[in-house]
């Protein structure tokens, strides 16, 4: 089994990527928006407040100009006029002071207020009184602060919960999703080596049985010789006994008519090992696709630009009270909106292209669960039937190549004509069309120029398909061209020759075939698939 250090480490990597994201986003909303409402609101305020003072002040300066000596005295018209003005204004208090700065008590207001912020009020700058261009008195006005700290306090609820709620949402979601998909591909790992490990136990038991069987067939051989010199000399010495030899030798045919029926079964069990390689060498391939894609999210995540908020959240705080100051005249607040919408189209693009690649990990995971499912009925049943599009079935191949194909720089090229879908087991022909586009990529390596493989897809006949892949590589000897499908032959060092074997029988089981083309060394190669377009019964692909 799989040891829990060598698991899948992503949802750990993601996890600490998303911590301090998902705190700076509850920070900045619960503390920094609350706070920039609360300043910008208690400034407006208060030059609110100023500005009714000098509305006051205006209509006090008038009353002045009637009366120069006497405006201090008359207590019924400065009531009138604070009357008048108050209402609908939110004043908390009205202080008038004369030109010493001594208060005119009996002109002062104070407007009776309730609740939890009652006692809080806002004071603006004073209006002067002039007369004469002189200074004969000031007003200050104190405005009811209690329904902006009501306000404010709401504000900062609001947003802490909303910023605790969308960092736990910005935490949470990213990694149940991959815990997941590790679960799964811990699973289907584990599912994987005990399969392997109970097909190595049974090919181990063949080949004992097979070594049996032979030692047996050898014994049996040595006895046939021993019977037969037996009977010659008996029926040299003993013509008598004719009747005694003829029995023995139909008891000596009866055990080499057993001894053929025993490689008969040697035979067979021969050939099951030989699927059951073939089949391991596809799971390979597709392993190898699955480790390129896990790879890839992992080091994407390692690249992520997401801790990049941190920086902006720490030059946000550096400005304190002053954030409206520094997002409008810093060169450096200047650049935050913007970097932080550039930032958002590239944080999606991550999201879209870890998206992208858990679903190829789950097409994988899934052709892997095929393969070994067809490999487990081989012999018993008939693969399942399917109608589908020749283009789907090899873009779907691609899929499966993309990430081997884009290491080695390989483009690809698409002549497909119009062709009508195909009912066949659509595995067994993924099989055939991965083991070709992964030979094809193989032989493009290591070029010095443009390496490029082309598939095509027409109609052969009035109701035959044929599929090829060809590619601008090495090219085959003519001498080979005659072996590159027999069991055991390949031209690479690290090769087995399963691949094509394999191949060519699952194509005939499909009641099509597979050839190749090419006209020598450095010239390229070109495999063709050729397959019925409607197949009415699975064919043994034995």
């Amino acid at each position: 089994m799989i040891r829990r250090d060598k698991q899948i480490s992503i949802s750990r990597e993601l996890s600490k990527k998303l911590l301090p994201v998902s705190l700076i986003i509850c920070l900045v909303i619960s503390f920094l928006i609350p706070g920039a409402y609360s300043y910008l609101e208690f400034k407006r305020l208060k030059n609110e407040t100023s500005l009714y003072a000098r509305q006051l002040s205006d209509s006090i300066r008038q009353l002045a100009a009637g009366s120069p000596g006497l405006w201090k005295y008359q207590a019924t018209k400065y009531s009138e006029i604070i009357e008048s003005f108050v209402p609908n204004k939110g004043i908390f208090s009205i202080a008038v002071l004369d030109g010493q700065s001594n208060p005119i008590t009996q002109f002062s207001h104070r407007e009776k207020t309730q609740g939890l912020f009652s006692q809080f009020a806002i004071q603006g700058e004073p209006a002067s009184i002039l007369f004469n261009n002189q200074k004969i008195g000031e007003i200050w006005i104190h405005l009811a602060a209690g329904s902006f700290l009501v306000k404010a306090l709401t504000i900062f609820i609001l947003c802490l919960v909303m910023g605790g709620s969308l960092s736990m949402l910005v935490y949470r979601m990213p990694l149940v999703g991959i815990k997941s998909l590790e679960q799964q591909l811990l699973d289907y790992q584990n599912s994987l080596e005990e399969l392997v490990i109970q097909r190595t136990t049974a090919l181990q038991e063949t080949t004992e049985k097979a070594l049996q069987l032979a030692e047996a067939r050898r014994h049996d051989q040595e006895e046939l010789l021993e019977a037969k010199a037996s009977l010659e000399q008996r029926v040299e010495e003993r013509t008598k006994e004719l009747q005694d030899q003829v029995l023995a030798k139909e008891l000596a045919l009866a055990e080499l008519a057993t001894a053929q029926s025993s490689l008969l079964e040697l035979s067979r069990a021969a050939g099951m090992a030989e699927v059951a390689t073939g089949v391991l060498h596809n799971v390979g391939n597709v392993l190898n696709s699955v480790n390129v894609s896990c790879n890839l999210i992992m080091n994407q995540v390692r690249e992520s630009r997401m801790g990049n908020i941190a920086k902006v959240a720490g030059l946000i705080a550096e400005s304190g009270a002053d954030l409206g100051r520094f997002l409008a005249e810093d060169p450096r607040g200047r650049q935050i909106p913007v970097y932080l919408t550039s930032l958002s189209s590239v944080l999606l693009e991550e999201q879209q292209l870890i998206l992208r690649e858990t679903e190829a990990l789950q097409q994988r995971i899934a052709h892997i669960k095929e393969i070994v499912t067809m490999q487990q009925s081989y012999g018993r049943v008939s693969g399942v039937l399917e109608t589908i599009a020749p283009e789907q079935l090899m873009e779907d191949t691609l899929k499966l190549s993309a990430g081997a194909l884009a290491r080695h720089e390989i483009s690809v090229e698409r002549q497909y004509r119009d062709v009508p879908p195909i009912t066949a087991d659509k595995h067994k022909v993924l099989q055939i069309l991965l083991n070709l586009i992964n030979n094809a990529k193989y032989a493009c390596a290591g070029l010095e120029k443009e390496k490029i493989i082309t598939l095509r897809i027409f109609c052969s006949g009035p109701d035959r398909l044929s599929m090829q892949v060809s590619d601008n590589g090495r090219g085959i000897p003519s001498e080979n061209l005659t072996r590159i499908f027999q069991h055991g032959f390949t031209t690479r060092k690290s090769g087995h020759g399963f691949g094509l074997h394999s191949g060519a029988i699952a194509a005939k089981g499909l009641g099509g075939s597979l050839s190749v083309h090419s006209d020598g060394l450095d010239l390229g190669a070109t495999f063709t698939l050729d397959l019925p377009i409607f197949q009415e019964t699975a064919h043994d692909a034995r």
